[in-house]
């Protein structure tokens, strides 16, 4: 008789688990503290792709950089070669010039 009634009080107080279900499972708002696997899981993904994606970004930047480096360069080329050659236009023309300038000094002093 002493073993039933310890038996049932026993029993009687067993505690009792509460039974959850998760949040939006019934179409209500999820907590932002609320991460189940899933959640994990999706947010892993998205995180990967959006890093995949501005990796992708990166490379792309990087090769539009590199194509304009190589055509800043050629076009620092042109300028040199056209600078060269506005110097040299410049060389002959002042040469010119002192060639003019001698033969009208000449001139002069062969009509006086």
């Amino acid at each position: 008789m002493l073993l039933n009634t310890i038996a049932r009080r026993s029993v009687a107080r067993a505690p009792t688990m509460a039974r959850f279900y998760s949040e939006g499972a019934t179409g209500s708002p999820r907590n932002e503290q609320s991460a189940d696997a899933f959640n994990k899981r999706e947010r892993a993904t998205e995180d990967y792709y959006f890093h995949q994606h501005e990796a992708e970004k990166l490379k792309a930047l990087k090769a539009t950089l590199s194509k304009a480096k190589e055509e800043k360069a050629a076009s620092e080329q042109k300028i040199e070669a056209v600078q060269k050659e506005i110097d040299a236009n410049e060389a002959r023309l002042k040469q010119a010039k002192d060639q003019a300038q001698n033969s009208q000094g000449a001139e002069k002093k062969l009509n006086q």
